[in-house]
């Protein structure tokens, strides 16, 4: 039996957190007066594959009240239809 690590939704960094790029393949800014969500971030930071985007969206789906969420990289794996290595590798950013 495989043992469940622990995920959490602040371990996976926001496009904000990782900077910007120049270039185009950066995020792109965000002014102060229009803060977009953080799921807004992620679906236009070029820099997340759709493996990552998914699996992000589905960690922010299965957070709790407190923000936090924990499933298993195998149970992400099997509620996204996923081997376990490529969840590992899509939280393992």
């Amino acid at each position: 039996m495989t043992t469940c690590e622990q995920i959490s939704t602040s371990t996976i960094a926001s496009p904000a957190e990782m900077g910007t790029s120049s270039g185009g393949g950066g995020p792109r800014p965000v002014s102060a007066s229009k803060a977009m969500p953080v799921w807004a971030e992620a679906l236009l930071d070029l820099r997340l594959t759709a493996t990552q985007y998914r699996v992000f969206c589905y960690l922010v789906w299965r957070q709790g009240s407190n923000g936090e969420s924990w499933p298993s990289k195998d149970r992400i794996a099997k509620d996204l239809g996923m081997s376990s290595s490529t969840a590992h590798r899509a939280v393992e950013v």
